[in-house]
């Protein structure tokens, strides 16, 4: 461990260690190899993700979830940015400062799409889940 205020110099050794695992195991590893690089649970997982993705009703239940996701990540980060500040930590020593931006995109993105499938003002006032269940009552009668 080095001391306070001591930058550690990583080895070739272990920077080819992290490297390689970067390229093995996640993200990563999904994006460049696809289904091959998941285990069971990964594959299970995805197979019903592909499930859920498969009518446009799913899909926005699935984008919805994200938006939730994404909001609530927001808030939290954003708190706790706020709680670091006022114990005294300069806000650009706050490392999850460089991650608020996306999160806070990401939501915006996410809810502009749900606000885009939400009647109107004064069409009604309908939630997401209520827009989400006539889309399915409508998918369902093309089907029958």
């Amino acid at each position: 461990m080095p001391k306070a205020g001591y930058k550690q110099t990583m080895t070739p050794k272990n920077l080819e260690q992290r490297q390689q695992a970067a390229r093995t195991h996640g993200g990563f590893a999904y994006q460049a190899r696809g289904e091959s690089s998941l285990d069971a649970p990964g594959r299970s997982m995805l197979a019903e993700l592909k499930e859920q993705v498969k009518t446009r009703p799913e899909l926005l239940g699935v984008l919805q979830d994200q938006v939730v996701d994404a909001v609530m990540i927001t808030r939290i980060l954003k708190s706790h940015i706020v709680e670091q500040v006022q114990r005294g930590i300069p806000i650009e020593s706050v490392t999850a400062l460089k991650a608020l931006g996306t999160y806070q995109n990401t939501a915006m993105r996410g809810i502009a799409c749900l606000l885009a499938e939400m009647p109107k003002s004064g069409e009604g006032t309908a939630t997401v889940v209520e827009v989400l269940a006539a889309m399915r009552r409508e998918d369902d009668n093309q089907n029958e």
